[in-house]
Formats: C-alpha cells, structure tokens, sequence
C-alpha cells in the first residue's frame, strides 16, 4: 500500500516536479561557459582551414600537424637528435629530445601562449621584441624545466593562426563567399644545430548553402509537432529513442578529439552525454503517460539546449570539432533541435492535464 501511495503522489505531483526539473536543467545548462560546449575543450567551430604544407629538411625525422581546428600544433620527434621550436623573437622555446619535452622560462613565449589572442599592448610588444623586459628575457641563457619525458609536445602559437576578432582583408565582398588561402605562416626551428622550419597556411572555406540547415530545422519542427501530437502516448517513447540515438551519435564523434586528455574528452561530450542518459531513463519508465512524461520533458529540454541550440554555429561553418562529416554532424543537431522542441511540447502538454479522478479519489482515501 505504501509504495503505491508513494507512487501516485508522485504522478499528482508529477507537472511541478517537471517544471523544477525544467528550470534546474536549463539553469545549469546556461550556466555553464560556451567554451566547454561543443568539443573539445573549448574548441568551436571554425570556417578556416589550417595545415602544414612543408617541414624543412624534408629529410628531417619529426613531424608536425595541426590539431584541435588550427588552435594548437603537435610535433612529434621520431629519433635522439634535439628539436627546437623557438620562440617569437627567435630566443628558444621548446626542446624534445630523447630526455623528454622541455620549456625555457626565460622565453616570452611561456607567457604569451597562454592567450588564445593577445590584447595588451605589452603582449604586442613582447612579440615584437620592443618590450625591454621581454627583450632581456629572450637574450638570457635558458633556463630548461622539463615538462614530460615524451617524445611529443603540443603547443599554441600566434604565428599560426588568425588573432584578429576582424575577418581578414582578402576576405571582403564577394570574396568572403568563396574559399581561398589567407596566410601563409612560418615557425623556426632548429634540428639539432641546423636551422629548420615549419611551413603552413590558413584556408577560409566557407559552407554551402548554410541557409538549407535553418530552413530545414524548421520544417522538422513543424513534422515532429505534428507526428508527436497526433500519437502523443506512443511519442512520449519514441522522442526519447530519437533522442538517445541522437546523443550516442554525437559523443562518438566527438570522443577522443581533442589532445587536452580524458577530462577535456569528458566535457566536451557532457551535454550529449547527460541528455542520452535521461533520454535511457525515459525509454526504461513506466508505460503511463503521466510516468513517462517527466523524464520525456526534461530529457528534451537537455537535449534541445545542449545540442540543438548549441551546434546551431554548425551550420555555418566548415570546420568542425567531431570525427563525423560535416552534413551529419549538421544534420545531429537539426534533428535534436526539432524533436526535442516537439517532445518539451508533447510532454509539458501531458503533465499539464489533469490526473485521472479515480486516480485523485484513491489517493485521496489512502491519506485519510
């Protein structure tokens, strides 16, 4: 008798619970940075293309590639001769060796790789070398703090990327709406007691036909509102199916991306993450409407924010943080947009109706 009792309280009170649910989901959804929304640790989508074109000597036994959508670079050394990245004023930076991976202290670079876009006019300095502290800095002895013993080290570093918020200059009219090479970048290095260098270039690739993903989103919200409402009981278990495959799709991509380790891999999924599990713990409920539409609700609100919402910069970029395709990775986040609009509908429509008067009458009588 207890646990019935218990049971049909909870289904009466079932529409005020979903709302505290609602608002705790999107409080901590909205709450949480934009930086660790979509991928890897911060990494958004981008429309620019960036890539080592030549490493000098070709001979040369290491190797250099671009990861995490241009923001960092990893050079990995294949044999016991030393490489060097040196810094922005050509003081050194960074050594791999045999004996692991080291930084010298010394370099302005320590400093001023910790922004992703320098903004002080002292930064600015820095990498020009007009700063008299930075200067003197650079000239010192270095001073070598081993950071690793692996034979890899990742880094971020200005002189490959774009830093202004402004788009580049050869981008301007029309030719923003066709691809083509904005920079070239350089990186020096030396190899051992040989000069080297790391050659690369930046490509602005736009995405075509960027405006079919809104339209299409659209058109999906008006489908799924229509199916869900025309077979709302059986919708309350197929929202979350949709969903969860939705979720468990897009953790796959996403998983093992970025080289900012397990941590960085564990938030970049987390939105999908969340919102796959509750999508499971809907699909497992009670086959009543009224049990099944709490858990529908706020898995779809999870789900409509933290991936609909949040991979809408998607559609209008090229270059984006998952191991999908583009268009599926595109098309992911159009349907959890659309399906969960139309399962917080469906749902929050369910939980809005009345409970059952004999349902009310036998609670009412097993209180007294």
């Amino acid at each position: 008798m207890t646990g019935n009792l218990g049971h049909n309280v909870c289904v009466l009170h079932a529409p005020r619970l979903a709302v505290a649910a609602f608002v705790a989901a999107a409080a901590f959804l909205v709450g949480i940075p934009p930086a660790s929304a979509h991928g890897v640790g911060g990494i958004q989508p981008t429309s620019y293309l960036n890539h080592v074109s030549n490493i000098v000597p070709r001979d040369a036994h290491f190797s250099v590639e671009v990861i995490d959508l241009g923001r960092r670079l990893k050079l990995i050394n294949h044999s016991a001769t030393p490489v060097i990245v040196l810094g922005y004023q050509g003081e050194p930076y960074l050594k791999v060796s045999n004996a692991g991976v080291f930084e010298n202290r010394w370099s302005p670079a320590v400093v001023l790789n910790q922004q992703t876009t320098p903004s002080a006019m002292s930064d600015a300095g820095a990498m020009r070398g007009t700063n008299a502290n930075s200067s003197a800095q650079s000239t010192a002895p270095a001073n070598w703090i081993r950071l690793s013993h692996a034979d890899s080290v990742v880094w971020h570093d200005h002189r490959a990327h774009w830093m202004s918020s402004k788009p580049p200059p050869v981008l301007s009219g029309r030719d923003g709406r066709r691809s083509r090479v904005v920079f070239h970048w350089h990186i020096p290095l030396l190899y051992g007691k040989s000069a080297a260098r790391i050659d690369g270039s930046i490509q602005y690739v736009p995405v075509a036909r960027s405006w079919q993903w809104p339209l299409a989103s659209a058109v999906l919200i008006v489908v799924a509102l229509f199916a869900a409402s025309a077979r709302p009981h059986r919708a309350l278990l197929v929202i979350p199916a949709i969903l969860f495959v939705v979720c468990a799709t897009h953790v796959i991509g996403e998983w093992g991306y970025t080289g900012d380790g397990l941590l960085a891999t564990i938030g970049a999924a987390l939105y999908a993450g969340a919102g796959g599990l509750l999508c499971a713990v809907a699909i497992a409920g009670r086959s009543a409407k009224r049990d099944r539409a709490p858990w529908t609700l706020i898995a779809a609100v999870v789900v409509t924010i933290g991936v609909g919402i949040v991979d809408i910069g998607s559609w209008f970029h090229s270059q984006l943080p998952t191991r999908l395709p583009g268009d599926v990775a595109r098309s992911l986040g159009a349907i959890a947009l659309s399906v969960g609009v139309a399962g917080i509908a469906i749902a929050g429509q369910q939980l809005r109706r009345p409970a059952p008067r004999s349902l009310q009458t036998r609670d009412t009588d097993a209180l007294i």
